[in-house]
């Protein structure tokens, strides 16, 4: 335990800490519960318009096959990409 923590901060039960985009939350004692909710929240309030809706899980043989003559996306666009 010494060893790992020196390369980790761990924090003692009862504590609940906010960090960009996560929470942690230590309340529960030997557990730690990890939600990203307005995260999430605020990644689907920006999203634009016309990618609202619901769709089937992708589970489709060519899901991965890349068309390297696709027109590239706008980097605003791409950025919603990224994580």
């Amino acid at each position: 335990m010494k060893s790992l923590a020196r390369k980790f901060t761990y924090h003692k039960t009862g504590q609940s800490i906010r960090i960009p985009g996560m929470t942690l939350d230590y309340t529960t004692t030997g557990k730690v519960k990890i939600s990203m909710y307005e995260y999430i929240e605020k990644l689907l309030t920006e999203l634009p318009s016309d990618m609202n809706g619901s769709g089937k899980t992708p589970t489709v043989g060519h899901l991965f096959n890349v068309n390297n003559d696709a027109m590239k996306l706008l980097k605003p666009t791409a950025q919603l990409f990224t994580t």
